[in-house]
């Protein structure tokens, strides 16, 4: 199995290292896609605007289109990460393509998709703080995926996963994901929230995802089952009234697993047979980057 990983944290003392890296990780998002359509040529993924496109605001907005058809069209997703450096807050958005509207949020040209699993957090992001970051992406048919985190340091605020792209190893679908930020100011817990759309083949319908997590007094409590990927959950203000009904269990692709029981982003862990794995969402996705021995099937 053929993964790439990079380590491209930065120094935080030559000048605001957020911009430059979201414009390598960029770089690195193209050519994977590239060769990720070129191996899919009936899904294909592209940057509908990328994180250069507008002033002041950064991130990507990303379609995704699935050789499945719905009342006679292709179906299409879109995943959205956004900041606005000068308001110091976060956008994030997963749903059907349909609902984009280009003027909506933080306007043109990257606009909102509209519907339940949108968020809009503050982000405290001080430039003088370090970046610790993480990109990782394979190409292995039927395995393919990318992934892209960070960590602002200190800043409790600027921490997650950015960007999640795979390919489900059940359906073989393009899944997007990208998990919150920022826990909520509105509550006494934090709680940390990945939000995922994909497609549930048993059912043949497309569903959007909410995993919700509360942290409290030193444990991560996952409130929805894990690895249950896709369900179909309403969003509480109250962790103990949510509800979920599994719909079906995405699995992700194999370099990468779950675990709920730390709340960073970077931090190495190394299991009994020597693999190293990094946790790339504050939710508790994990990446193989170093196989163990014997090596993991």
């Amino acid at each position: 199995m053929a993964i790439t990983f990079r380590d491209l944290s930065r120094r935080g003392d030559l000048g605001d290292p957020l911009y430059p890296l979201l414009m390598e990780v960029h770089g690195h998002l193209l050519t994977w896609m590239a060769a990720a359509n070129l191996q899919n040529p009936q899904q294909l993924l592209e940057v509908v605007v990328a994180p250069d496109a507008q002033e002041g605001v950064i991130g990507w907005t990303i379609r995704a289109t699935l050789d499945v058809e719905v009342e006679g069209a292709p179906l299409q997703f879109m995943l959205q990460w956004l900041t606005s450096l000068s308001a110091q807050t976060i956008r994030q958005a997963v749903g059907l393509a349909s609902t984009w509207d280009p003027e909506a949020g933080y306007g043109a040209p990257h606009g909102l998709v509209d519907g339940p699993l949108n968020q809009f957090r503050t982000a405290r992001f001080y430039s003088s703080l370090p970046v610790i970051a993480y990109a990782g992406w394979s190409l292995d048919p039927g395995q393919e995926f990318f992934c892209f985190c960070f960590n602002r340091s200190t800043d409790t605020r600027g921490r997650g996963m950015v960007l999640y792209i795979a390919k489900d190893a059940n359906t073989g679908h393009w899944t997007l994901c990208s998990d919150l930020f920022a826990g909520s100011d509105h509550s006494a817990h934090l709680r940390e929230i990945c939000l995922f759309i994909g497609w549930a083949a048993s059912i043949q319908q497309w569903r959007t995802a909410m995993q919700l997590y509360r942290y409290s007094g030193g444990t991560l409590h996952a409130l929805l089952p894990r690895p249950h990927w896709v369900l179909n959950a309403v969003h509480s203000t109250d962790p103990a009234l949510l509800s979920p009904r599994v719909i079906l269990p995405l699995l992700p692709p194999l370099p990468l697993a779950s675990y709920t029981r730390t709340y960073n982003v970077g931090v190495v862990l190394r299991t009994a047979d020597g693999a190293e794995w990094v946790l790339v969402s504050n939710t508790g996705l994990a990446l193989r980057y170093r196989d163990g021995s014997p090596a993991l099937p």
